[in-house]
């Protein structure tokens, strides 16, 4: 909900953060287990990394619009002509890097998968 509803790149960083955090301490729920250590430690090194590349795409946006805002992100756009493919590599480093390493590809490949298999013999 509060990712959802932010209206900032900050707002949108911490609320991703927040779901992260609640998702790293379930793949390590298990803890005299090794697999389930293992899946937990995966699963942080996948989030360190993609972490890694939404704040480099912050921060070419920011750069390069001078804001936060994602309403005034788009309409400072048009006129900053000299750097366009700044603000290009900054929306796909956040939009890929958001919605395929973090929501949909990479946790279902790297993660859950493993914690899956630790946590069905419960």
């Amino acid at each position: 909900m509060f990712m959802a509803s932010g209206v900032d790149l900050i707002t949108l960083f911490i609320g991703l953060e927040t779901m992260a955090i609640a998702f790293y301490i379930l793949a390590g729920f298990l803890k005299p287990s090794g697999r389930s250590n293992e899946a937990a430690v995966k699963y942080f090194l996948l989030g360190a990394f993609s972490l890694g590349l939404l704040l480099y795409g912050m921060s070419l946006l920011y750069g390069a619009t001078g804001t936060t805002s994602f309403k005034r992100e788009i309409s400072a756009a048009p006129f900053l002509e000299n750097v366009h493919w700044v603000l290009v590599l900054g929306l796909i480093l956040n939009l890929g890097q958001v919605w395929d390493l973090r929501l949909l590809r990479c946790p279902f490949i790297c993660g859950p998968r493993m914690c899956m298999k630790v946590h069905q013999h419960l």
